[in-house]
């Protein structure tokens, strides 16, 4: 009989430690709550010892059944922890007190090992230590269920119903008559044994049906963990797509910008062309002149040093006036890519206004200049003017429109710690309240003519120097546009 029992409960021992190794490899490293793999580990362990205590125990050595019990009873205590932090966290007074009830069975076990009470009551003792611990894991278990319905935890929860019914019987078989003469427990009968030997095959079993439960667990967090990473991966792809369909649209808007430019620019020349063609047949038409009164007194012989140095500095005045006028328009409607650089911005708006001049004189419209003599900023001299020049485009255009019998446009520069502003200025007609919002925005005209491409521009040219234009009404009547440009380079 002593054979039997150290072989099934080595048996038991190498089974608990396997499982126990293997759910150690196998939990370490997956996503379980820590708590969870103590409790575990622990009462996997607690129950190798307790199969290796009962299987020396059985080589003669009854204080080795005192510890066997024990380890049992702190490894179900333990596996009732697990089942509780499934449905709600341990207090650290609960665990106290739990602790506290399960010693209380072994200090009387252990009393009546010291005692030699009679090996019924030892029997009685470990086995409603068994039936409590095991009527609590069953309540636990129906906690548990509420929360998590899977079918590892109803499986288990019928093994310990039977485990109930097995402990009941083990019980009843104990108050036999025929123990009253057995005082070892390696002492009972083949049925007692049988009953033991299943009840011990039956604790084995439950924590095979727990480590199941956290497989389980594992293979759902590994298929959501699948499903997460494919779900990442779609994004990913979604992601880059739409990287790159921004980047192809950002190409595209600074491709359209390019294109806007060049467009506002032709606009600009084509509005400009008449008066450019006035100012420059003036110097062209006094050269001609000069040219043919030197060619009169060449052929006469009547030609003095005097009147020749006069014809030859008329001559050389009207063709840097002609060259002046090309080279601004020039500076202004080239389509080279320019750099930023320090630009006095005064002399840049005056450069500007030899082109427009002819226009001005021509429609009567009188310009007040207000400028500093030095208005440095860091620029791309070429697009800060064509929004100076748009601008005043605008103004003369407005006020051609307005029948204005004095009209004036001004333009004003100031200077301070942070930044730089410019003003201009017209009297005429203003614009209309009701499109003011959407002054700025792309293809937006308050003009009858044109394709509203000056004002969007304007801004963002200005924006991009890290400035700002606005509009608003002029004090005295007509229109005002504020332009605020940033000292320092950007």
């Amino acid at each position: 009989m002593q054979n039997v029992n150290q072989i099934f409960y080595l048996m038991f021992a190498v089974f608990a430690l396997g499982i126990a190794l293997n759910a150690y490899i196998d939990f370490r490293n997956q996503n379980l709550r820590s708590n969870t793999k103590v409790y575990w580990l622990i009462a996997m362990t607690l129950f190798v010892l307790a199969s290796l205590c009962y299987a020396t125990g059985s080589f003669g050595y009854p204080s080795f059944l005192f510890f066997g019990s024990t380890f049992l009873g702190f490894s179900l205590l333990v596996a009732g922890y697990l089942f509780r932090s499934i449905s709600r966290p341990l207090t650290r007074q609960w665990v106290i007190g739990s602790i506290g009830a399960v010693l209380v069975f072994i200090a009387l076990l252990g009393y009546l090992l010291a005692i030699q009470a009679p090996y019924l009551y030892r029997l009685l003792t470990v086995s409603f230590m068994l039936l409590t611990l095991t009527l609590w894991q069953i309540w636990e278990i129906r906690q548990a269920k509420k929360i998590d319905s899977s079918i590892h935890l109803r499986f288990i929860q019928y093994l310990l119903f039977g485990l109930i019914v097995l402990i009941v019987f083990r019980i009843l078989t104990a108050t036999d008559p025929k123990y009253d003469g057995v005082n070892y427990l390696f002492e009972e009968t083949s049925g007692a044994l049988f009953v033991r030997l299943t009840l011990s095959a039956s604790y084995l079993l439950l924590f095979f049906f727990i480590n199941n439960y956290f497989y389980d667990k594992l293979l759902v967090a590994e298929r959501n963990a699948l499903a997460q990473l494919s779900e990442k991966k779609a994004e990913l792809k979604n992601t880059v797509k739409e990287n790159e369909e921004i980047k192809n649209l950002l190409q595209e808007r600074e491709s359209l910008i390019k294109s806007l430019m060049r467009t506002n620019k032709t606009a600009a020349t084509g509005a400009l062309s008449a008066s450019i063609a006035h100012e420059l047949n003036q110097p062209l038409g006094a050269s001609k002149l000069n040219i043919q009164f030197l060619k009169r007194k060449l052929e006469q012989g009547e030609l003095d040093a005097n009147t020749q140095t006069e014809l030859f500095a008329a001559l050389e005045l009207d063709n840097n006036r002609a060259s002046s006028i090309v080279r601004s328009l020039r500076s202004i409607f080239t389509d080279e890519k320019a750099a930023v650089e320090c630009v006095n911005l005064s002399s840049l708006i005056e450069s500007i206004l030899v082109i427009v001049r002819p226009e001005l004189r021509a429609k009567q419209i009188q310009l007040e200049l207000k400028l500093p003599a030095a208005l440095h900023a860091p620029v791309r001299q070429t697009e800060i003017q064509q929004v100076i020049l748009n601008l005043v485009n605008n103004a003369i255009q407005s006020l051609e429109a307005s029948g204005q019998l004095d009209k004036r446009i001004s333009i004003e520069g100031t200077s301070s710690i942070h930044c730089i502003q410019i003003i201009i200025t017209d009297n005429g007609a203003g614009v209309s309240p009701d499109i003011q919002a959407d002054l700025f925005t792309i293809l937006s005209s308050a003009k009858k003519t044109g394709m509203g491409l000056g004002l969007w521009l304007c801004q963002h040219i200005i924006g991009r120097h890290g400035g700002h234009i606005r509009y608003e009404d002029a004090p005295q009547g007509g229109a005002r546009f504020c332009i605020e440009l940033p000292q320092t380079s950007f």
